[in-house]
């Protein structure tokens, strides 16, 4: 089974429409949070919306990442998020063979929000700061995230992303056994 998580609601709906045969994909108009709530959603609706976040852009971002016109937000809107604590016990998840998280900004939020459910991870793949961080206020550095996956017992390893900056990086992690 595969569960997708899309809070935009104008993506979710282009996903529920590309998978509406296809019973293994779960569509989820949801944030993935470290609490339970309803939050703000910026969306950034100009290229392909992928900068859309929870979080707020830092207030330098343009001056340290030039030359990107989607570093700006077009309107806003109430989501909802959840633990994926709370999603794994609410679904009774007993193992995710591989997580996917690109979350813009909030991915070490994501990772923590599984709590002891780390456990039932094998694999996955998130998205990090390097040598730019994006959003504002918002600890979702490579060294933060890799320091807390080695201590949840995952070899990590960085794939850098294809700008002269390095501003950005992947960070693919699998569980030791």
């Amino acid at each position: 089974m595969l569960y997708c998580f899309e809070p935009a609601m104008e993506l979710a709906f282009k996903l529920w429409r590309k998978y509406k045969n296809n019973d293994n994909v779960i569509i989820l108009p949801f944030a993935i949070d470290i609490e339970n709530a309803i939050k703000k959603f910026n969306i950034a609706g100009t290229a392909n919306w992928g900068c859309s976040s929870l979080n707020n852009f830092a207030p330098d971002i343009k001056s340290k990442w030039p030359n990107r016109r989607d570093f700006m937000f077009t309107n806003s809107y109430l989501v909802p998020t959840i633990t994926l604590y709370d999603f794994i016990n609410l679904y009774k998840i007993e193992k995710i063979d591989f997580l996917w998280i690109d979350a813009q900004g909030h991915d070490f939020n994501v990772i923590k929000s599984l709590k002891d459910k780390i456990s039932i991870v094998k694999e996955g793949k998130c998205e990090a700061a390097y040598n730019v961080s994006l959003y504002d206020s918002v600890d979702n550095n490579h060294k933060s995230i890799t320091d807390y996956l080695e201590l949840n017992n995952f070899t990590t390893k960085i794939e850098f992303d294809k700008s002269d900056l390095n501003a950005e990086c992947d960070i693919i992690f699998k569980q030791k056994i």
